[in-house]
């Protein structure tokens, strides 16, 4: 069987100093080039997918898994720009995955969403990542939503850390990257997940979304995900 797929998202230049200390073979990345200029300065990672837009942290995630599934990979590894590896270089990663992953992932305790792991399985019982959400925040609160109503439990106390740190600063918070600034509405994007969940993360009170029949699988595209510059509009009540 293949190895697990690296999706690596890239929101600016300096994201090359990660992509410098991965380790593993070359077939088993893709990067995920959202910056306004495409070329990462690497050539170690030739698979990548780069139109000059930010797709945003939903759909980048999205494209990993889709690439692990056309793949017939075991799953796909999701690691954020925060991420400072070891000397090991991600293969302490891949060891702690193939020792504890269960039939969802694995989740590492202290990390959470720093770096996490699904199986290519997860996504047929949950669906993918909800793109609307754009570019970044509250895509990982509604996954872990539908992840936990299918029987999946909470994940984020799971896992042992491989040889990682955190370098807040890396983070999609802690960036100054001015379209990340000028589209991030945090205020727009809080009223749409309690539109979908019937209140805020750890608050929700729908067992499906928007509380209608439908599967949690449910999960909306987004007409503007990859459109610098453009704010999500409101979306409409219900899928």
């Amino acid at each position: 069987m293949r190895p697990w797929l690296w999706c690596v998202p890239v929101v600016d230049a300096r994201r090359a100093e990660f992509l410098n200390r991965l380790h593993v073979h070359a077939d088993d990345v893709l990067v995920i080039d959202n910056t306004a200029t495409p070329g990462i300065p690497t050539s170690r990672f030739p698979r990548r997918v780069g139109t000059g837009l930010n797709h945003g942290c939903a759909r980048s995630w999205n494209l990993g898994a889709k690439a692990a599934i056309a793949d017939r990979r075991p799953g796909v590894i999701f690691p954020s720009p925060s991420v400072v590896l070891g000397e090991p270089g991600g293969l302490d990663v891949v060891d702690v995955i193939e020792d504890q992953a269960d039939e969802w992932g694995a989740f590492f305790a202290g990390l959470g969403w720093h770096m996490h792991a699904w199986r290519v399985d997860a996504f047929d019982r949950v669906g993918f990542f909800d793109e609307r959400i754009y570019p970044v925040y509250f895509e990982d609160d509604d996954w872990l939503r539908r992840v936990r109503l299918a029987g999946g439990g909470d994940r984020r106390g799971a896992g042992a850390v491989p040889e990682i740190s955190i370098d807040a600063t890396m983070g999609a918070s802690g960036q100054s990257i001015e379209h990340l600034q000028r589209d991030l509405d945090l205020g727009h994007l809080g009223a749409y997940y309690r539109e979908k969940w019937g209140g805020l993360p750890d608050s929700e009170t729908y067992e499906t979304p928007y509380n209608l029949d439908v599967g949690l699988g449910w999960w909306p595209g987004h007409s503007y995900a990859g459109t610098p510059g453009m704010a999500p509009t409101p979306p409409p009540v219900g899928p």
